[in-house]
């Protein structure tokens, strides 16, 4: 099953609509920002379907830069897999079979693009009515999660490079981990809600349009 088709779970994930053509005033096709009437990568998928969901990683412009200096590649498959499968003329196979292939070898880096990455991988998963893998890949994001660190505040602060945007997305990240596992809990019967019992010091995400502006935190 290629697209994000299953029925309504709690996670933000909905397949789209088909695309309505917009007119000028002259009649003729209004394009979107991608310059036709749909994206036309898994990645631009992602972030015209999906991204505002769930905005953890870093902002359309930061994450691309990322994406272009190989720094993140598990994350970068999990977007393409996410955002493919709102495309229904994109395989998703090719995406899941490499994620898979990564996680199952442990061949991916300990660190918190990688919990991004599982954080993503579980709920396409989930809506692909892959419960159980779902599951499983989540228990490995709870687990790198609490092993990094991230539900202490001072993670951010250390690996953010005194970025204010990196840091806000460490933020992000725990809590999207822990709102998430509440999710699950309740939709997907191998999920425990077992972030709820971690003790936590990491503030509040900020207002979206702060953090897409890159503008620092107000705890800050």
């Amino acid at each position: 099953m290629n697209q994000l088709n299953s029925p309504p779970n709690g996670l933000g994930v909905h397949p789209p609509a088909p695309p309505v053509a917009q007119l000028n005033l002259n009649g003729t096709t209004r394009l979107n920002r991608f310059g036709h009437l749909g994206p036309e990568t898994a990645t631009q998928a992602f972030f015209h379907y999906f991204y505002n969901s769930h905005p953890f990683c870093l902002p359309e412009p930061r994450l691309l830069e990322l994406f272009r200096e190989r720094q993140a590649p598990l994350l970068e498959y999990a977007v393409q897999f996410l955002g493919a499968s709102f495309l229904p003329s994109m395989p998703t196979d090719m995406y899941k079979e490499a994620l898979n292939r990564h996680i199952n070898n442990g061949n991916y880096p300990r660190d918190a693009f990688s919990v991004q990455a599982l954080l993503l991988f579980s709920i396409g998963l989930h809506a692909h009515n892959e419960v159980p893998r779902a599951a499983q890949i989540f228990t490995v994001a709870q687990a790198l999660t609490l092993e990094l660190g991230l539900h202490r505040m001072e993670f951010a602060l250390m690996h953010g490079g005194g970025d204010p945007q990196f840091e806000e997305s460490w933020r992000r990240t725990w809590w999207s981990m822990f709102t998430v596992n509440g999710m699950m809990t309740a939709v997907n019967p191998g999920v425990q809600f077992k972030l709820k019992d971690v003790a936590t010091d990491v503030p509040l995400p900020c207002e979206n349009d702060q953090y897409f502006s890159g503008v620092s935190h107000p705890f800050h």
